[in-house]
């Protein structure tokens, strides 16, 4: 889908900003607007490659950049898009002029290029993770520049079908989206990345029917068929997205300039496979709520390995009933840090049961920021008396090897939950943190390269990109979620990727502590999952 002028595009295409893209802000800042030789306008994206290195290469549709003529005049823009929802301000200025062609595909309509200059600090670049896996693609999202317009979001909420676009291309190297839900595309949108549910590319626009009277069969080409469907590096991206042959089927984003650092992540300590719901006690009640014990404290703790900031708390009511006066009951949110005596009570705030909703995700902004790190409780106290009932989602069986992080006031006195009730637990209980995925001590510049811990989940084998920081030597710790050390060692270190098994760890969250000689730490949470 070419388009030789300049526009503004249909009135169905959805701003990058409006809802349809909450979850998408980080992948925007990977997407760019192209001009080629000075007329033609079309989309690529910044991709990663397997050593998290920041090259920065530039992937396309073949039929945009087909010829290295093409990659040197073209221009690309970065975070063109409107501030707000349908309006704001937008600006051009943020770009990167000329490119080398490094590989290319007429057949399957594909080209990576690889930009004169990184994007610079300034424009947030995000290089985007890739996914060679063809099956269990739930849905699909592209972010485009439709007729050279302000960057929009497209979305198909069913999967996508492998499909034949015809014209002289492969045989069956597309996907097909057989009708938009959101948005369409048009000219202008050609080699817009095409996303799974998980946030990675799967494909590249070629073009289609699709347009905003009927937004219908677009065809993406397939990544996985670019991958080395032919053999010279010149035809393929495994040769320049897999340098280190590492054989990865996914690969993440990258942050060069780690601005996702500043960005808020969640945390919980319920595994993805841990159901949850309430457990009901035999005399009446909930273990998480209102019951006969007259239980009257809940709290979950988090194991911080540094510094970082709170700002939110989460909570899961699934039993939220009000019977009281006119003036509403209440729980009292609180935090506390090191433990849960009320002199290292550091927060505490009055919610009335009215600003809650049952049966969903409820997030709480606190009211100023707090400094987190070590051991951390977020919890609540409820009161007996009125005719209430509030109760909180939680485990209902934990995982093998999954410790209890769970407290309950039972007497006055705070109590491990497993001590009250027999078994392990953990609330539904989320903070909203700062700092959380790349944590750093001692004292870095902004030029440090983050480093990347992946995959997570992990079935026990724990990769680490970290560019060479660790060259030379470094140490290990691994923490369970009690501050417990379960294993560390020091380790030589060559080249620009680490490999660690973990074979022997039991099903559970962990924090990895990894030390330069420097005496530089960078700490994550990975979570095992067989």
């Amino acid at each position: 889908k070419l388009d030789t002028q300049t526009g503004i595009s249909g009135s169905c295409e959805v701003d990058i900003n409006c809802p349809e893209g909450s979850l998408w802000q980080t992948e925007k800042r990977g997407v760019a607007k192209l001009v080629v030789n000075g007329t033609t306008l079309c989309t690529g994206s910044l991709v990663n490659n397997t050593e998290h290195n920041g090259k920065p290469y530039l992937l396309t549709a073949g039929h945009c950049i087909a010829d290295q003529d093409d990659a040197w005049r073209t221009v690309f823009t970065f975070n063109y898009e409107r501030s707000g929802c349908g309006s704001g301000t937008a600006s051009s200025a943020q770009t990167i002029s000329g490119s080398d062609l490094i590989s290319t595909v007429s057949g399957l309509d594909f080209s990576l290029v690889q930009l004169t200059v990184p994007p610079p600090p300034s424009y947030k670049p995000i290089y985007l993770g890739w996914d060679l896996d063809t099956t269990g693609i739930s849905s699909t999202v592209t972010i485009h520049h439709p007729a050279g317009d302000v960057k929009k979001i497209s979305v198909d909420y069913n999967a996508p079908v492998i499909g034949n676009f015809g014209g002289g291309y492969d045989y069956m190297s597309h996907w097909r989206i057989i009708r938009w839900d959101k948005g369409a595309t048009e000219g202008g949108s050609s080699g817009a990345p095409l996303f799974n549910q998980n946030h990675r590319i799967i494909g590249t626009l070629t073009g289609g029917d699709a347009n905003c009277s009927k937004p219908e069969n677009d065809y993406f080409q397939r990544m996985d068929r670019c991958w080395d469907d032919y053999e010279p590096p010149a035809n393929q991206l495994r040769a320049w997205l897999d340098p280190v042959n590492a054989g990865f089927m996914h690969v993440d984003y990258y942050d060069p300039y780690n601005y996702n650092v500043i960005s808020c992540d969640t945390i919980t300590n319920i595994l993805p496979a841990e159901k949850t719901g309430l457990k009901t006690l035999d005399f009446g009640g909930y273990a998480s709520g209102h019951n006969w014990l007259a239980i009257n404290g809940f709290a979950e703790s988090f194991v911080l390995p540094d510094s970082a900031t709170l700002s939110g708390i989460f909570l899961y009511p699934l039993k939220l009933h009000d019977h009281s006066s006119a003036d509403g009951s209440y729980i009292t949110l609180f935090v506390s840090s090191g433990n849960l005596s009320a002199e290292n009570r550091i927060y505490s705030e009055k919610i009335l049961y009215s600003a809650l909703k049952a049966n969903q995700l409820n997030f709480i902004p606190l009211w100023h920021y707090l400094p987190a790190k070590d051991t951390l409780y977020a919890g609540y106290e409820i009161y007996y008396g009125q005719q209430d009932t509030i109760a909180m989602a939680q485990t209902l069986d934990r995982l093998p090897g999954n410790r209890n992080s769970a407290f309950v006031r039972y007497g006055g006195t705070w109590t491990p939950y497993e001590t009250v009730f027999s078994n392990p637990a953990s609330f539904f209980i989320g903070l909203q943190v700062y700092n959380l995925r790349w944590l750093k001590t001692g004292s870095e510049t902004s030029t440090d390269l983050p480093v990347q811990v992946f995959p997570v989940p992990t079935r026990g084998e724990l990769n680490i990109a970290h560019n060479g920081v660790f060259a030379g030597e470094a140490t290990v710790f691994v923490y369970d979620l009690t501050g417990r050390i379960v294993w560390t060692s020091s380790l030589p270190v060559t080249g620009s990727q680490m490999r660690l098994s973990f074979g022997f760890l039991n099903n559970g969250i962990y924090i990895l502590k990894i030390m330069t000689r420097n005496k530089k730490g960078y700490s994550f949470r990975f979570i095992i999952q067989k």
